[in-house]
């Protein structure tokens, strides 16, 4: 897939911003490092991708496509998110 546009590392920094003001969670950084960090966060997770495709195959699940890939390493961060 590669890495995400400027325009769409903002767009989901500044989703997360307004679901953690809707929790009413402090952030205590700004819109442009929030920007920053998502893009820091896309960068490690396309570095990444390539081992988990790695991990996939061995344990036995080489047959899914890159976006089953994708959706299955975001179902899991998002549990993991939950807590």
């Amino acid at each position: 897939m590669g890495v995400l546009t400027g325009t769409d590392r903002a767009a989901i920094a500044a989703r997360l911003g307004a679901e953690l003001s809707a929790r009413r969670e402090s952030v205590a950084i700004t819109k442009a490092q929030a920007a920053a960090a998502a893009g820091a966060t896309d960068d490690w997770l396309e570095a990444g991708f390539a081992a988990l495709g790695a991990r996939l195959d061995t344990a036995g699940a080489g047959g899914l496509t890159t976006a089953q890939r994708w959706r299955l390493a975001a179902a899991i961060a998002l549990r993991k998110a939950e807590g």
